[in-house]
């Protein structure tokens, strides 16, 4: 996780789309291959569709933008970045819509 933050304070501020279903992830028009963490959320959805016993096939979009801020703190060859996380996720079906928000602060060094 920690190479994903390395990546992350590299992007800057701007707005991650994660497609959940594919295990994609975009950056603006740049689709970013490497991140665990795209493959992670998609691994955990997957678990719980299958732990409720709801067929994939019946998800028509699964989606979660995260708008980032991020600000870098250089101090004594030192780097802090700290991120400012605001999240909207989507999860679509044929009989409903459910939407979801948080906001988190993070911390890395």
């Amino acid at each position: 996780m920690g190479e994903d933050f390395a990546k992350l304070a590299n992007l800057g501020t701007g707005i991650l789309i994660f497609n959940i279903l594919e295990g994609t992830c975009h950056f603006g028009e740049k689709t970013i291959d490497d991140l665990y963490i795209s493959k992670e959320i998609q691994s955990w959805f997957s678990h719980r569709l299958t732990e409720h016993k709801i067929p994939i096939e019946e998800i028509k979009e699964a989606t979660l933008k995260a708008e980032v801020t991020t600000e870098i703190i250089e101090k004594k060859n030192r780097k802090k970045v700290i991120f400012n996380w605001t999240c909207n996720s989507l999860i679509r079906t044929n009989e409903a819509t459910y939407e979801g928000a948080l906001s988190e602060v993070h911390q890395w060094n």
